[in-house]
């Protein structure tokens, strides 16, 4: 009677094993589905972000910057496995600078970053990181105007 009670334990054992197995592989496929609702839904604002305030203030800073016989564009890259969005600052072949900004979607933030080039090396970087809700045409045209200011000081 002990035996055949211990394998019934045994056996009652095994079916709850993979019944608890069944439940967190369902639930291991559930949290993963809900990580790419959230995802999406992040990378949703972002792109609602960048038609609100992104595109205007970067606009603005290419109407200011070609009046000045600036080239400068704004550069999509969406649609890759880090997307972002830049402004392009051209003063010539080897003098340009680049600001962009990139969605994180593990922090909630979005990554602002200047880099520079001049005379044939990237020779500057600044990072900056901030919440979605921060993100403002004002900051935007600060920001551009720090890598102008750097990108000019390094002419002198």
């Amino acid at each position: 009677m002990l035996w055949e009670d211990f394998l019934a334990c045994r056996r009652k054992r095994l079916e709850l094993q993979q019944r608890l197995d069944q439940v967190a592989k369902q639930t291991e496929k559930l949290q993963e589905k809900q990580d790419e609702v959230r995802q999406r839904q992040f990378l949703q604002r972002f792109l609602d972000k960048m038609e609100e305030v992104i595109t205007p203030a970067f606009g603005k800073c290419v109407q200011s910057l070609n009046r000045y016989g600036i080239k400068a564009q704004q550069v999509d890259r969406m649609n890759r496995a880090h997307p972002n969005v830049s402004l392009d600052i051209r003063y010539d072949r080897q003098n340009y600078c680049m600001f962009l900004l990139s969605p994180i979607q593990t922090e909630g933030k979005v990554a602002m970053r200047t880099l520079i080039h001049k005379e044939n090396e990237w020779n500057y970087e600044d990072a900056t990181r901030v919440d979605m809700d921060q993100l403002s045409e004002s900051l935007i045209r600060d920001k551009v105007q720090e890598a102008i200011n750097v990108l000019d000081d390094r002419d002198r």
